[in-house]
């Protein structure tokens, strides 16, 4: 209808469908999308949770093999963390 009143191009059945696909198609894209930002939310989350779980070894401490192990990090990437701080 709003085609029809504000530009003058006639609706029909088959320009109907058209729209109607093409905005199905956009909410897939959109919905992907979000799908995809909370993936990387969710990753980003377990990555500063993972370091944060480091810094608090290396205050209190802990054996640099031991936070590996508990954190999947390596002790070069755990030194690189102590420099940090």
């Amino acid at each position: 209808e709003l085609l029809e009143q504000d530009y003058e191009i006639p609706a029909s059945q088959k320009l109907e469908s058209e729209v109607n696909l093409m905005c199905n198609l956009s909410q897939g894209v959109e919905d992907k999308g979000i799908q995809i930002g909370i993936a990387r939310g969710i990753e980003q989350g377990k990555i500063n949770n993972t370091i944060d779980i480091a810094k608090n070894g290396i205050i209190n401490g802990i054996d640099l093999n031991t936070i590996s192990l508990m954190t999947g990090l390596s002790v070069d990437e755990i030194e690189k963390l102590k420099q940090i701080q």
